[in-house]
C-alpha cells in the first residue's frame, strides 16, 4: 500500500512516499513561493523513482498546519485532488503533531507562531498516550521555554520522514482541511469593521 505525505507548511517542499510503513522515497526542497509550480513535478519524480505512478497511490496525507497560510491551502488542496481524481481516502496531520512525531520525545511540547507572540501549542506525553488540545498561548522566546518551535522561520520545518517512520502517525491523523487556531487578518479587520460600524 502506498501512502503519500505532502508537507508545504514552510517554505519547505517536502514529499514522502511509503509502502508498509516503509520509506521508499523522500525529499526536502527549500522552495518558497515556488512551491506551487514545484509540487505536482516532484510528487510524479517522487513516485517514478519508486516504480510507481500517482494512480497507485492508495492514501493521501497533507500536513494541515499551523504554517504558511498559503502553503498549508496549496498542500491540502493537492492531496483532496489527487486523492478525488484516484478515488482514494485523503487525511491531514496538524505540523504540532508531526514536530512531536519526528523528535521522538516521549514528553514534549511544540509550538508554531500565529502572528506576534502568540503560538499555536500542544502538549504530549507518548508513554500514557495522553495529549491536550490545539491551544492558543502567549510565548516569548518558544525554544527557551521547552517548546519545539514548528515552521518558525531560519531553517525549521517538520522533519516529515521521521514523522511518519513507524507508522504512529496513525493516531494523529484526522481531516485534511488547513487547521485554523485563529481568525485570518481579513476575518479579523471585517469584524473591526462591522463593531466600528454598531458604535
Amino acid at each position: 500500500m502506498f501512502k503519500l505525505f505532502i508537507d508545504t507548511s514552510s517554505d519547505y517542499l517536502s514529499l514522502v512516499l511509503t509502502s508498509r510503513e516503509e520509506v521508499l522515497s523522500s525529499l526536502r526542497l527549500l522552495a518558497g513561493r515556488r512551491i506551487s509550480e514545484e509540487l505536482l513535478g516532484q510528487i510524479e519524480g517522487l513516485a517514478a523513482a519508486c516504480g510507481a505512478d500517482i494512480s497507485r497511490i492508495d492514501e493521501f496525507y497533507a500536513i494541515t498546519g499551523p504554517g504558511s497560510f498559503t502553503g498549508v491551502r496549496i498542500g491540502v488542496a493537492m492531496a483532496m485532488g489527487l486523492a478525488a481524481g484516484a478515488s482514494r481516502p485523503c487525511y491531514g496531520i496538524t505540523s504540532l503533531d508531526a514536530a512531536a512525531l519526528a523528535s521522538g520525545l516521549d514528553v514534549c511540547k511544540t509550538a508554531s507562531r500565529l502572528k506576534g507572540d502568540i503560538f499555536a501549542v500542544r502538549e504530549y506525553d507518548f508513554g500514557r498516550s495522553e495529549f491536550s488540545g490545539y491551544l492558543c498561548r502567549e510565548i516569548k522566546e518558544p525554544e527557551s521555554e521547552g517548546y519545539i518551535n514548528v515552521n518558525g522561520g531560519n531553517g525549521s520545518s517538520v522533519q516529515l520522514e521521521r514523522a511518519v517512520s513507524g507508522g504512529r502517525y496513525m493516531e494523529f491523523r484526522g481531516e485534511c482541511a488547513p487547521l485554523y487556531l485563529r481568525k485570518s487578518e481579513a476575518e479579523l479587520n471585517l469584524d473591526k469593521r462591522r463593531f466600528d460600524n454598531r458604535s
